[in-house]
């Protein structure tokens, strides 16, 4: 397996105010609901798919916090 961290310009948050900070962005961390989604187009068209969820009070996550892994 071949291992690198997402990039920056594929990642977004949407904060309190409901706007993303990259519109678009395939992999979505939304901090109302703490969950990171992915938008396989990036486009918002389509429908997100869920990937998981995050509990805890504070919890935040980050682009480079995100491995991406590939079968070589």
């Amino acid at each position: 397996l071949s291992e690198s961290v997402l990039d920056m310009s594929h990642f977004a948050t949407i904060d309190g105010d409901g706007v993303s900070s990259n519109v678009d962005a395939h992999v979505i961390y939304d901090t109302r609901d703490q969950m990171l989604r992915i938008d396989v187009d990036g486009s918002g068209a389509g429908a997100e798919v869920l990937v998981f969820a995050l509990t805890g009070t504070s919890t935040a996550i980050n682009y480079d916090d995100i491995l991406l892994f590939r079968d070589t």
